[in-house]
């Protein structure tokens, strides 16, 4: 599950699926607790940029001690917290890629140098193609052929649980009243916006 702990980013990169902004919004405390109970044992921890979450390390330990699996990307522009996580990934506490393309600003050379060789766990990605058939991406008509790329569900930073995080997605309940059950009926198909299946 994608908890989407905010919509906030300190980029504007043109190939953002979420069109995140500075003035995003963050998920409260109380709807990452019940987001916790929802997700299951495999969680990505999202944004916006995560990092910028005032509770962020809190709600990552927290997943940790949740879930089996957990996953996250960041931009790298918070140094001293994408230096960390570089290194929860190298010893493989946690997933976590930097996200480093011809749309990001310029980040710490210290940042990239610690992402490289992690692995399985974590890496560099290129993400020019990533998620371009919708948000700020689909804006600047960007032609990428990842689709959506959150498959299992995303929970939203208020609560709200989609099948996934195209805004067409279909709303599957709320943090209070989840119906997971209805996401195992929806096969999704978001390459170029194909639609359920």
């Amino acid at each position: 599950m994608y908890i989407q702990i905010t919509t906030r980013c300190n980029m504007t990169c043109a190939h953002c699926c979420f069109s995140c902004t500075a003035e995003g919004e963050d998920m409260s405390c109380e709807v990452y607790a019940k987001a916790l109970d929802v997700a299951g044992d495999c969680i990505s921890i999202g944004g916006g940029e995560p990092t910028l979450h005032s509770h962020f390390w809190e709600f990552l330990l927290d997943a940790v001690v949740y879930a089996d699996n957990v996953w996250l990307a960041t931009n790298g522009s918070r140094t001293k917290d994408a230096l960390r996580l570089a290194a929860l990934a190298k010893k493989k506490a946690i997933g976590c890629s930097l996200s480093l393309d011809e749309y990001h600003a310029p980040i710490d050379p210290k940042v990239v140098k610690a992402f490289k060789g992690i692995g399985i766990d974590g890496s560099i990605k290129d993400t020019s193609n990533h998620l371009a058939s919708v948000g700020r991406a689909a804006e600047n008509q960007l032609d990428g052929q990842d689709g959506c790329g959150c498959p299992g569900g995303v929970i939203k930073p208020n609560g709200d649980i989609f099948v996934c995080g195209c805004p067409d997605s279909i709303q599957i309940g709320t943090v209070w009243e989840p119906q997971i059950e209805v996401l195992e009926e929806y096969e999704y198909d978001c390459i170029r916006g194909n639609g359920y299946l």
